[in-house]
């Protein structure tokens, strides 16, 4: 069964500095973890792998959902998962999925904007 976490990282720090919001997650010495480098909504490549080091990042981005009800960012939220679990490289048992969640949600009148970020640590890598 794949184990799920999330962790929240503070948008405006990052923005202050015109920088990309991300997170830092621990990595486990034999630990293979396949991070989004680029918006899911573009599809395909974007994907890094992290093998090396005792840390690594994981780099969030804004996701505009039209609409301001709940039921619209669970949604997308959903369409979003699909997205990365269907860009998984073949093979490679899924151990967990972590999801990086930015805030505050940025209302922005018909729309909101979501920062996410997404990493899996894949068993048979390493």
């Amino acid at each position: 069964m794949i184990q799920f976490s999330h962790s929240v990282v503070e948008v405006a720090p990052f923005e202050e500095r015109g920088a990309l919001p991300a997170a830092i997650l621990q990595r486990g010495p034999s630990d293979a973890w396949y991070v989004r480098c680029r918006p899911l909504t573009e599809g395909g490549e974007g994907w890094e792998w992290s093998l090396e080091g005792k840390a690594f990042r994981v780099p969030l981005f804004p996701y505009l959902i039209a609409g301001t009800d709940p039921e619209m960012a669970i949604a997308f939220g959903a369409q979003l998962g699909l997205t990365a679990m269907a860009d998984l490289v073949g093979g490679d048992e899924v151990v967990r999925a972590h999801l990086v969640v930015g805030y505050p949600t940025e209302d922005r009148g018909d729309h909101l904007r979501h920062w996410l970020g997404v990493a899996f640590q894949l068993r048979g890598r390493k």
